[in-house]
Parts: C-alpha cells; sequence; structure tokens
C-alpha cells in the first residue's frame, strides 16, 4: 500500500469504509481505530471493575532507531492537508516495540507540537524497519487521544490480536480490567510505563479472525471496549485517575 492509498484509507468519512473487502489485510490497522483527523474522545472516569483472572501479553515502550520514510510521510502529509508549516511539525519518535504472542512486532511512533499531534503505528515491524503496512492517526492542536486500541495481524495473517496503546504521562503502571467487547474475553492485566516516553502497551486476551465481521449495510461503527476500566498508578501503587478504554 502507498502512501496515498494509505491516506485514503484512513479518512474520517465512514462512508468511505469498505467494510466487506477481500482483502482486510490491507488496511487492518487503519480501520481499527486510525483517522485523519479524529476527534477528541471524552473519556468518563469510572471505579475499578471486578478483577477477573486472565493473562495477556504486555510490553514496556522503547525510544530506538531511526524514523522510518512511512512515519515521516504521514505526518508530512497531514501537515500538508491541515496547512501547518514545516517549521511547526512534530518530530516523531519511537514510543512502542511490542512483540506479539506469535512472536511478530507491533510499533509506533508518536510526535507532538503545538500545532499537530501524531500516532503512527504498524504491525510489520523487524526492529530496524517496517516491513509492511502501517497506519496513523493525527490531530490538530495539542488535544489528541491519548489511548486507542488497533487489531494486529498475527506474522501468518490468520488472526487478529486487540491492541492497547496510550501515553500515561505522569503514571508508573496502567492497570486494565473489565471485559473487551471485540473478544469477549475478560481482562485483568497490569502494564507497566516506559519511564522514558510515558507510553504503555498491551496485547488484550484473545484473537479474531475478522475484527470486522460485524459490519454490515446498517452499522458501519465499531464495537465499545464494554466495561474495560485503565487505572493510572504511581509508583507506590495509589490510583492517581481512572478512565474508561477507547472503543476498539
Amino acid at each position: 500500500m502507498n502512501i496515498d492509498e494509505l491516506l485514503r484509507e484512513t479518512a474520517p468519512d465512514a462512508e468511505e469504509w469498505r467494510p466487506h473487502t477481500e482483502q482486510l489485510r490491507a488496511d487492518v490497522l487503519a480501520r481499527a481505530s486510525a483517522r485523519r483527523r479524529p476527534t477528541r474522545r471524552s473519556l468518563r472516569a469510572v471505579a475499578a471493575t471486578v478483577a477477573l483472572a486472565t493473562v495477556g501479553v504486555c510490553g514496556v515502550a522503547y525510544a530506538t532507531g531511526g524514523v522510518p520514510d512511512l512515519v515521516t510521510q504521514v505526518t508530512d502529509q497531514f501537515g500538508d492537508d491541515a496547512g501547518v508549516a514545516p517549521a511547526d511539525r512534530p518530530h516523531p519518535t519511537q514510543v512502542v516495540d511490542l512483540q506479539l504472542p506469535d512472536g511478530s512486532r507491533f510499533a509506533a511512533w508518536h510526535g507532538g507540537s503545538d500545532a499537530m499531534q501524531c500516532l503512527v503505528y504498524t504491525d510489520r515491524w523487524d526492529g530496524s524497519q517496517i516491513t509492511g503496512t502501517g497506519a496513523g492517526m493525527c490531530s490538530d492542536g495539542d488535544e489528541f487521544d491519548q489511548q486507542m486500541i488497533a487489531w494486529a495481524e498475527n506474522e501468518s495473517r490468520t488472526t487478529f490480536y486487540p491492541i492497547i496503546v496510550g501515553d500515561a504521562d505522569d503514571a508508573a503502571e496502567v492497570r486494565i480490567t473489565g471485559e473487551f467487547a471485540g473478544t469477549g474475553e475478560p481482562v485483568e492485566l497490569t502494564v507497566p510505563v516506559d519511564p522514558a516516553t510515558h507510553f504503555y502497551s498491551a496485547v488484550l486476551p484473545g484473537t479474531n479472525d475478522h475484527p470486522w465481521a460485524y459490519h454490515d449495510e446498517g452499522f458501519r461503527g465499531f464495537r465499545d471496549s464494554d466495561d474495560v476500566t485503565l487505572e493510572f498508578l504511581d509508583a507506590e501503587g495509589h490510583v492517581l485517575r481512572s478512565e474508561l478504554a477507547p472503543p476498539s
């Protein structure tokens, strides 16, 4: 997928989505949560949900290596479209390098300035370059969705893993509890936050062979995440704040 195709697929108009394509892989990450101009979601503060015993895979983010061309292309293209001068555009750095259960890797880059914010990600990362496609979400100004859920395809291209990624700001850990609607699996994870980047990432429980099978003529949205709650903890384990996870 070239950059023009990628940007077309990440356009915000729901009528542009093609939910019944035979080549779901072509933009799996883009359809998960990426839009060129996303609106900031309002996340309600809630009490912690009851703990449910489930094992998940989580990882600490690492800012490593150079910035792949795809990342700078997405950032620059949005800057051009939004009228942001090159001098005012952010310089993305890698904030996530997450090993998936099958050994493949999911990676993300974030860049922010007063004029725009961008998060670009891929499930085809070999540690030094993007070996397939990726997607990006950008926003005008300094407001930005701090958390997101994306679907990452496994290496054999048979199933998709739900990935949660976010900026935890001043937290040391993020506790994730509840039930994830996309897989129907209970969730109980405590994820470390990288002290250098302030990002966290984790694979939520379960897989899905077709994350958008419920798309039909009458419904083009994504399922809610139900009662998945994010609790941001300080170094002593005290709860700093709570939020509902974003839609899947």
